[in-house]
């Protein structure tokens, strides 16, 4: 034969006044259904606000965008909400990435090439390497008819 375990809880002091309490007065030892929470500091306007502000300048910073807000509606809101509504509206934040719009051009293409080509013409044994951690104007060294500077230590 099975026995079903009841499930204990214990409660503190503070605890079974309340729940007296709220038995007292509401005749139900159940809790209250949640509040609600806090009320978004952000009406729909003024959300439609933010977001314009986002097309005039989407390279602007959060910092800068909060800045913008306060000046336009009056209020003044932290860099951490001006982020979170923007992530909650599916908006990021990542800066653009800066490409040459000419780097893939047919002129820069032929100058690519012809770079390349030249650089292959040099022989490795004309080229000079230096460490630059060490390298002072004290002492100079003549290298295949070019006067280098440099000193050790």
């Amino acid at each position: 034969m099975s026995q079903k375990r009841r499930t204990r809880r214990r409660f503190s002091p503070e605890q079974k006044v309340a729940i007296l309490k709220r038995y007292e007065i509401t005749g139900s030892v159940e809790p209250s259904p949640h509040g609600g929470g806090k009320p978004p500091k952000l009406t729909s306007e003024q959300r439609e606000i933010v977001l314009e502000l986002v097309e005039e300048d989407n390279d602007a910073t959060l910092e800068q965008l909060c800045h913008r807000l306060e000046a336009k509606t009056g209020i003044k809101v932290s860099v951490p909400t001006m982020c979170r509504w923007l992530q909650r509206w599916g908006l990021t934040r990542k800066k653009k990435t800066l490409h040459a719009s000419e780097a893939e051009s047919e002129r820069v293409q032929k100058l690519r090439k012809q770079y390349w080509t030249t650089i292959g013409e040099v022989k490795l044994s004309d080229l000079v390497f230096i460490e630059e951690t060490g390298v002072n104007i004290s002492e100079q060294l003549s290298v295949n008819s070019y006067q280098l500077s440099f000193s050790v230590g």
